[in-house]
């Protein structure tokens, strides 16, 4: 059984952010995979117990390193850049998906940087936050 938590859209597809009461533990469930619903009200009971939804993030993006120059500019004026770095609050909860979205995640890092664009400055401090 579930008790719904929020909405979420990764970019390509609608997500819940639920409590499982089998794992005992807040989780992302596709809606597609969910077959039925009754009380689709939300789990205002538990929402303070999601820590990783409660949490907020500071992600610092650079455009990447390995563009010229002048390709780094461009991407420092498409993001509105300040001093060549951009602040992007996000719920713990929700990393995986940003870093999805802005071609940062591990499974994205063999492109070449024309396509990639951007670069972790905290990659480090992300990476530890990550949930899988």
């Amino acid at each position: 059984m579930l008790s719904l938590h929020a909405l979420v859209h990764d970019g390509h597809r609608w997500h819940v952010r639920a409590y499982c009461h089998k794992r005992k533990a807040f989780q992302d469930f596709s809606l597609t995979h969910i077959k039925h619903c009754k009380h689709v009200e939300p789990d205002r009971d538990r929402a303070d117990e999601d820590y990783a939804w409660n949490t907020m993030v500071t992600v610092v993006l650079t455009p990447h390193p390995s563009l010229t120059p002048a390709q780094r500019k461009l991407i420092e004026n498409d993001f509105l850049m300040k001093d060549g770095v951009m602040h992007v609050e996000c719920r713990r909860a929700l990393l995986s998906y940003l870093l999805f979205q802005l071609n940062l995640n591990e499974d994205q890092a063999d492109q070449k940087p024309e396509v990639i664009q951007l670069a972790l400055k905290n990659r480090d401090e992300i990476k530890a936050l990550i949930q899988y």
